[in-house]
């Protein structure tokens, strides 16, 4: 096969794309990790206290979990690209 300079050029920005895509996806899969973690935080308050957790603290929980999450996605994605 030959490739001239575009087919490179247009190679890569499919590549850059579906990378782009994939990021996407992995960030929204985050984001539907930490709402069902959230519901099962606020139903398992219920259980065992009789009350959901304040509203407030249930969004301080996600919001440390989602960054956590976003912090260990994106160095994971850094060292992907490490040479071996």
């Amino acid at each position: 096969m030959n490739f001239n300079a575009d087919d490179l050029i247009n190679m890569w920005e499919f590549q850059d794309n579906i990378e782009g895509f994939a990021k996407d996806l992995l960030f929204k899969g985050i984001e539907l990790g930490v709402l069902a973690t959230q519901i099962e935080i606020h139903k398992a308050s219920i259980n065992n206290y009789g009350q959901p957790l304040a509203d407030e603290d249930i969004a301080n929980i996600a919001k440390v979990a989602r960054k956590r999450a976003e912090d260990e996605m994106n160095e994971r994605l850094r060292n992907a690209r490490k040479p071996k």
